[in-house]
C-alpha cells in the first residue's frame, strides 16, 4: 500500500521502491486482554484507554488512517491525545496498566512482559530512493542484502518476513 503514497508525494519524480520486510501491526493490550478488545473499532466501543506515539510516526499514521476509515474522530478514542516518545514506551505504559491499549508491532509485544498482541494487519517496510547516479549504488546494496541468507535469517529472528528483501516493487 506504499505505492499510492509515493505517487502522491513525489509526482513526476523518478524513484525506485525497494522492499525490505513485512511486519505484523496491531494492538498491544494488557496481558489477558481484560477489556476484550478485538478490532480497531473496539477502541471506540470499549471503555479502554489508549496511549499513543508522536504525530508522524508510522504507528500514529496507521491509527489515524484506521480512524478515518471508521469515520471516527480521534477524540472519540479515550487517551488518543496522550503521547509518549517511543513505541517501547507505548508497550511499557500498557504493561504497567497506565493504558489498556496502544498500537505497535508483534516484535515489540513479544519482548515486553505483561502485554499481549492482537494482530490487525501486515505492513510492508520499503525504501523509496530518488533515481540518480548517486543512489544507484544504494539500491544495488539493498538488493545484495536480499541475496544474503544471513541477513534474511537475522531479520526473521527479529520477527520480520524478509522473503522479498531487495525486490524492486515499483519504479517511475
Amino acid at each position: 500500500y506504499n505505492i499510492p503514497y509515493v505517487q502522491r508525494l513525489a509526482p513526476g519524480v523518478p524513484v525506485s521502491v525497494v522492499r525490505v520486510a513485512r511486519r505484523s501491526v496491531g494492538l498491544i493490550v494488557q496481558a489477558g486482554n481484560p477489556k476484550h478488545l478485538h478490532s480497531w473499532g473496539s477502541l471506540l466501543t470499549r471503555d479502554a484507554s489508549l496511549v499513543n506515539v508522536a504525530r508522524g510516526s508510522a504507528m500514529r499514521v496507521l491509527l489515524d488512517e484506521v480512524l478515518c476509515e471508521l469515520e471516527a474522530r480521534p477524540e472519540s478514542v479515550r487517551g488518543y491525545d496522550r503521547e509518549v516518545a517511543s513505541p517501547d514506551a507505548v508497550a511499557a505504559f500498557v504493561a504497567k496498566g497506565a493504558a489498556e491499549a496502544g498500537v505497535g508491532t508483534s516484535n515489540l509485544a513479544q519482548t515486553t512482559l505483561g502485554v499481549d498482541f492482537l494482530p490487525m494487519q501486515n505492513e510492508w517496510i520499503d525504501i523509496v530512493v530518488k533515481k540518480s547516479e548517486r543512489t544507484r549504488s544504494l539500491v544495488r546494496a539493498v538488493k545484495r542484502l536480499g541475496d544474503d541468507p544471513r541477513v534474511r535469517r537475522e531479520l526473521e529472528a527479529l520477527g520480520f518476513d524478509a522473503s522479498r528483501l531487495g525486490s524492486i516493487i515499483y519504479e517511475s
